[in-house]
């Protein structure tokens, strides 16, 4: 298999104040000697996390972890993993891209969701991480609030995502993993924002 390409992403004062949000987070949560698995589909969400981080931790200990769930045709999501691959290596990450084993026959997005966690809980035994990284922000944070309000969850239930949480679904192996989401308080235009510092395109689901 041949080597993925480099990709040259810039370093400015632009990237470096995210960088530095997103090490000051990282820094209350995860011990700086630590492997982590990064999330990333290839979206700005992820994409903008598995840079930032990658640049904060040491070389190595970082893995990049894409994986296809199989709902769209494989021409689709090929060059999302390339992107992945590309932006992983040209960050000193290590690239792991995993596929679901059949086409799921429940569509829905909380079928799509169990598998991928199934899937990251086995990387970061593999890679022997206990903090996996995901690309939720602010913009997130205030939807989610917003949705548990509109079900009638009272002010309480209603709280938002916690930068580190337990494992979200239950499965073998995964009492001692934590999530973690290093973009919390910064809004999906800073992450744009950032992106466009780095001169990266992210990939757009359709």
């Amino acid at each position: 298999m041949s080597a993925p390409s480099l990709i040259a992403i810039a370093t400015n004062r632009r990237t470096a104040a995210f960088e530095r949000r997103v090490e000051k987070v990282l820094a209350v949560h995860v011990p700086i000697e630590a492997p982590v698995v990064v999330a990333c589909s290839g979206g700005p969400d992820s994409l903008a996390t598995l840079v930032a981080v990658a640049r904060t931790r040491a070389a190595g200990t970082v893995t990049a972890a894409h994986f296809d769930h199989r709902l769209r045709p494989a021409a689709e999501v090929a060059p999302e993993r390339g992107l992945v691959e590309a932006v992983a290596s040209s960050v000193g990450a290590v690239f792991l891209g995993g596929r679901a084993p059949r086409v799921p026959t429940d569509r829905g997005e909380s079928a799509a969701r169990e598998a991928r966690y199934r899937w990251l809980a086995r990387v970061c035994t593999r890679v022997g991480a206990r903090f996996c990284l995901t690309g939720h922000h602010l913009d997130d944070q205030a939807e989610t609030v917003l949705l548990r309000l509109a079900r009638g969850t009272g002010l309480r239930g209603a709280a938002g995502m916690s930068a580190r949480a337990d494992w979200p679904i239950p499965a073998q192996g995964t009492r001692a993993l934590s999530l973690v989401r290093p973009l919390l308080a910064i809004s999906r235009a800073e992450i744009e924002g950032y992106l466009d510092a780095l001169g990266l395109e992210p990939a757009c689901d359709s």
